[in-house]
């Protein structure tokens, strides 16, 4: 070894012992090493810089999986789409970047987290676009590129998340690279593509890859009205399924422990709540009137009104009414003073004057939960107008349609940002999504893509139990002269399962929320519903309704949603009228709490029962009911009353952990915990758990690092660091470039 040599080692060694790198050793001599074997140190920063680089090139091109509806069969297919039909309510959603959606993740948490400064300081939907949606520059080059192709650009959203456009099949087929097809499917004319779209490379960092080409409708969660007698209940004792006992207002507020809150003058006096729908029933303020009185209601300051933003869709039929009905009226019917709006929009095809098919290739219910979002919040509306609470009753398959579920996430996430509530039914069909024929071959397995996102709260369905040996320790043999009222205290409850049953079980495909944890959330790293439940059964004490000129009895995990967002709605006006946006956010705590370490008695645990389904001769098994969650009926029913008085965080439940990689400025890696996401400030990364958690840190080099070790753990084993959430903790993972192919170099020059 020469001088030279000696030298260069010599002072080598010295700068690597004064930064504490680590040697690394070899007799072989690896391959050069380049500076993109040390990925630079890089900060998350906020630009509104466009994505979209050079020439947009029709001819360059990539396809967009998952826009295929899974009903667009050959077997259902019955010709080619007039080319020069119309297409209205296209959309094209759009993403935000990986940066910007941490910055908007890190905000989301702060805005729910009470000792925050941003605690319940809610955005609105231009300031949700100008912080975290794509720049002016790309919206416009996006809706120049439309334009080009002949479409009209019927609107960008506040957000900059979705585009809403319109044409003809022949500009569809032209510009996306797909063919629309007529498909006859259970006698219902439906249009759709029969292939993938495609969109110009230079597009796809910024769609997200939703394109609304089909007119398939999203499926009502209720199981169907069928009349009953409408006068005092008389519950024979023997059978509870007969149809005389059926659930009224009065029933629900002993069942669930309104009564104490109703005392207090907690009503849901100036509390907006919206329903989405997709109908305008003829007789709608009518039938809703016809209930109030009848179930011994006041008469509301504002009656339910009906909104039709995006044009009249008309009445759709009993079936379609039926679902609007029991959403008005049992939203109401807990919230007795709460305003009501119904926000209906076209969907599927409509026939417009001399009779020409006009394919819309967006459900009603998109579009009305897109308005909702978008324009029942201030600057739209004043303060005292705003909607803080929307309910949703309808079933998209997120195992037949992944890409909708994504829509619905970023729309349930804006939500939250401005305050609003979202509950979502999780479904009616056990551990199936959705049921095509009846039959298990055409059924799809899987969770409603609409209810599971980690920004809305997932209604399962519960049935209450009891027979006829103990049935006069739950209802009075007649009822009350006001409103019909029979019920005399809780009544235990299953998982509701009979002709049909409470939909959950799955993992979402979303990653596990920080918020969701309690004793029996399975472990993993998913999303799992429902949250909550409420009683659904249409054979033990269904709900009462008036729909179609008829006092009527209906079940579902639709009317446990509406119901819910009732008790939600005298949660906000306890709470001073302030919206509280993701309500998950203490509903978990206020579980870990009660199932961990005692805390208030918020939920009834419903241990028994499960979802298995049966369809076409067969079972199809779901989950089973467990004690604390469960994913049949999530965290169980609950004590209205109790969870409103006891609506914050428990105190001392959460604490942070917070992870900083030391990198040296030149070699870096990642840390990833078995549970929980971190949300990344550079190369520091924070999440909150519950006390007590056990979390497992893993450390991964990048290449041309090595992971060198930790600091701050309770137990060590190679890359892995073992801690207990007991306090506020600081962890950190320590890396370094691999140096082998100087030092071999130096030695073999």
């Amino acid at each position: 070894m020469n001088l030279k040599r000696i030298v260069g080692l010599g002072v080598l060694f010295v700068l690597l012992a004064v930064l504490g790198i680590p040697l690394a050793f070899s007799e072989q001599l690896p391959t050069l090493v380049t500076a993109a074997s040390f990925p630079a140190k890089t900060f998350a920063k906020y630009s509104s810089i466009g994505r979209i680089k050079g020439i947009i090139d029709d001819n360059d091109t990539v396809v967009l999986r998952g826009n295929v509806h899974p009903l667009a069969l050959p077997k259902y297919d019955i010709g080619a789409a007039n080319p020069s039909m119309p297409a209205k309510q296209m959309m094209l959603s759009l993403r935000l970047t990986p940066e910007k959606q941490a910055a908007l993740d890190r905000l989301l948490a702060e805005q729910h987290d009470p000792v925050s400064p941003n605690f319940h300081h809610w955005l609105t939907p231009e300031e949700v676009g100008e912080r975290f949606g794509p720049p002016l520059e790309d919206i416009n080059k996006i809706t120049n590129w439309l334009t080009s192709h002949g479409f009209t650009v019927d609107h960008v959203a506040k957000s900059h998340t979705w585009i809403y456009f319109s044409g003809d099949v022949s500009k569809i087929e032209n510009t996306f690279q797909t063919k629309i097809r007529k498909y006859n499917v259970k006698g219902k004319l439906r249009y759709a593509n029969d292939r993938e779209p495609s969109i110009p490379r230079a597009l796809a960092g910024l769609v997200s890859g939703r394109i609304s080409l089909n007119s398939f409708p999203w499926v009502p969660a209720n199981t169907g009205a069928r009349s009953v007698p409408l006068g005092p209940v008389q519950p024979d004792g023997i059978d509870p399924t007969n149809g005389t006992l059926y659930l009224t207002p009065a029933d629900f507020a002993t069942i669930y422990n309104v009564n104490p809150l109703y005392s207090e003058g907690i009503d849901g006096s100036g509390v907006n709540i919206a329903i989405v729908g997709r109908t305008n029933p003829s007789n709608a303020s009518v039938n809703w009137a016809n209930f109030r009185t009848q179930m011994g209601l006041p008469v509301p300051t504002n009656p339910p009104q009906v909104l039709t933003p995006n044009g009249n869709p008309g009445d759709l039929g009993s079936d379609e009414d039926t679902e609007a009905d029991l959403d008005v009226e049992w939203a109401g019917a807990i919230a007795k003073n709460a305003n009501i709006f119904f926000v209906a929009s076209p969907s599927t095809i409509i026939s417009e004057q001399g009779g020409v098919d006009v394919l819309i290739a967006m459900d009603g219910i998109d579009t009305s939960a897109h308005y909702i979002v978008e324009n029942m919040v201030p600057p739209a509306v004043p303060a005292a107008q705003a909607v803080t609470i929307m309910s949703t009753s309808f079933i998209s398959c997120a195992g037949s349609d992944p890409l909708d579920g994504l829509n619905f996430s970023s729309l349930w996430q804006q939500a939250a940002l401005e305050g609003i509530t979202s509950f979502v039914a999780s479904g009616d069909y056990g551990p199936l999504c959705n049921v095509d024929a009846g039959t298990i071959t055409n059924s799809t397995q899987g969770v409603n893509a609409i209810a599971s996102t980690p920004y809305n709260v997932a209604v399962g369905g519960s049935e209450f139990n009891w027979d006829s040996s103990n049935m006069s320790s739950y209802w009075n043999t007649s009822s009350g002269s006001a409103g019909y009222g029979s019920a005399i205290s809780y009544i235990p409850e299953n998982a509701w399962n009979d002709d049909y049953g409470t939909s959950g079980g799955g993992a979402s495909g979303y990653s596990q929320p920080s918020w969701q944890k309690a004793p029996g959330v399975p472990t993993g790293t998913y999303r799992y519903v429902p949250d909550v439940s409420l009683s659904a059964s249409p054979q033990f004490a269904p709900y009462g309704i008036y729909t179609s000129g008829d006092f009527k009895t209906v079940g579902g995990t639709s009317a446990a949603a509406p119901s819910f967002a009732g008790i939600m709605a005298l949660i906000v006006q306890k709470n001073g009228g302030i919206g509280q946006g993701n309500a998950n956010t203490i509903l978990y705590p206020l579980a870990n709490a009660q199932y961990g370490t005692g805390g208030a008695m918020v939920f009834h645990d419903i241990t028994q029962g499960n979802n298995n389904f049966h369809i076409d001769g067969s079972i199809f098994n779901g989950s089973t009911c467990t004690a604390g969650y469960d994913p049949v009926t999530g965290l169980g029913s609950v004590d209205a009353y109790v969870l409103a008085n006891n609506w914050t965080v428990p105190p001392g439940q959460t604490y942070q952990l917070t992870v900083t990689i030391s990198d040296k400025g030149y070699a870096a890696g990642s840390v990833t915990p078995n549970s929980g996401i971190f949300t990344w400030n550079g190369t520091t990364g924070t999440e909150n758990y519950f006390s007590s958690t056990y979390v497992t840190l893993t450390a991964t080099p990048n290449p041309g690092s090595v992971f060198t070790g930790w600091s701050g753990c309770n137990s060590v084993s190679g890359q892995q660091c073992n801690v207990t959430l007991n306090a506020n903790t600081s962890i950190t993972a320590f890396f370094a470039p691999v140096i082998t192919p100087v030092i071999n170099y130096l030695l073999h020059n």
